[in-house]
């Protein structure tokens, strides 16, 4: 997974913008705090460091998947930055290097290990300076089965496959299909006309929309990292971290984590025993890279169960669970629908 190296370079590129080769230390540390804050609250700002040759090359949706990552690895632990280096400077470009720990109350963690991280370039553009080294923007997931790097995979080629499986009705695929794009007008990365993955930053009436209960995609929220305690989160928050709550979310925030590959677990039972198996299972796949959400549901009737992917759910009274059941529409779906390559 390259995400971290993304955080380094853009870190990197802030600490050139105030004062190349400066060591106050100060300085830098208020202008890294100032930087994450706006990868996490405010996406727009933080894609001002990036050079117009990176912002041609990488839309600015998928810079502001970077949000996601970096709550997720870094949870509620402070960073800190050692060892800046400006290794090149010419006429207006530099390359600089440094490492980035987060602090636990164990050990300090390394975000990237030293021999992985590699110096980046910067370019200066109007009179501020910038990251050009953007050959990791936005592509670097690793594969769907976290083994290793994937291949570059263009914007274009990742929105085209997610088009087509938000739009597959197969009946042989678990679950009903959702047909998002007649509900929304549009379809997913639509740069002309209504989109079926807008962020919005209001409440959702998605049964008033015609959506299934609960929602199988559409308007969502992700104005912030949510943190993994759902009744402390940030307002209109997404997505959330992935694993197994036991205080609802709020569906605005759950639709981000399948715009990014997720699969949803929803419940309103009191049934333990069936609660139980599938906190079991979750945790377990979980820990083992699945990209997944249980949580409870209070907005669908007592005594049921839904499984939701981008453009397919399966809801079903617990007299009709199995685990083998969800885990059925858990391995069709999970990825299936992945434009941001998780």
């Amino acid at each position: 997974m390259r995400w971290p190296l993304l955080l380094v370079t853009l870190i990197a590129g802030l600490f050139t913008a105030c004062g190349g080769g400066s060591n106050d230390k100060a300085e830098i540390e208020e202008a890294a705090t100032a930087f994450f804050q706006a990868l996490i609250d405010d996406p727009p700002t933080a894609y001002t460091y990036l050079s117009q040759n990176c912002k041609d090359q990488m839309p600015f949706l998928e810079f502001a998947a970077s949000n996601f990552f970096f709550s997720n690895v870094t949870g509620d632990h402070p960073l800190e930055l050692r060892d800046l280096e400006i290794i090149e400077r010419r006429d207006d470009a530099i390359v600089a290097s440094f490492d980035l720990v987060i602090v636990t109350e164990d050990e300090d963690v390394p975000l990237l290990p030293t021999d992985e991280t590699e110096p980046a370039r910067f370019v200066k553009e109007d009179g501020r300076w910038r990251l050009d080294d953007c050959t990791d923007l936005g592509f670097g997931f690793g594969n769907a089965e976290g083994t290793g790097d994937s291949e570059v995979v263009p914007a274009e080629s990742r929105y085209a496959a997610a088009q087509a499986a938000e739009a597959d009705d197969d009946p042989a695929l678990p679950g009903e299909f959702v047909d998002l794009q007649e509900i929304y007008g549009g379809f997913y990365a639509n740069r002309d006309g209504p989109t079926t993955a807008p962020h919005t930053r209001a409440e959702v009436d998605y049964a008033a929309d015609g959506n299934s209960n609960p929602p199988a995609g559409g308007p969502h929220w992700g104005s912030s990292a949510c943190g993994d305690d759902p009744v402390a989160a940030p307002p209109l928050c997404g997505p959330a971290p992935w694993g197994i709550y036991r205080a609802p979310w709020p569906p605005e925030t759950l639709l981000h984590n399948m715009e990014h590959g997720g699969v949803i677990v929803w419940y309103n039972t009191q049934n333990r025993d069936i609660v139980n198996e599938l906190e079991d299972a979750i945790e377990e796949r979980v820990r083992g890279g699945d990209l997944l959400v249980m949580t409870p549901y209070p907005g669908m009737e007592r005594e049921q169960i839904a499984i939701t992917a981008w453009s397919r759910i399966d809801a079903f009274p617990t007299a009709d669970y199995s685990l083998a059941r969800v885990e059925a529409f858990i391995d069709a779906h999970m990825r299936r629908f992945n434009p941001e390559e998780f």
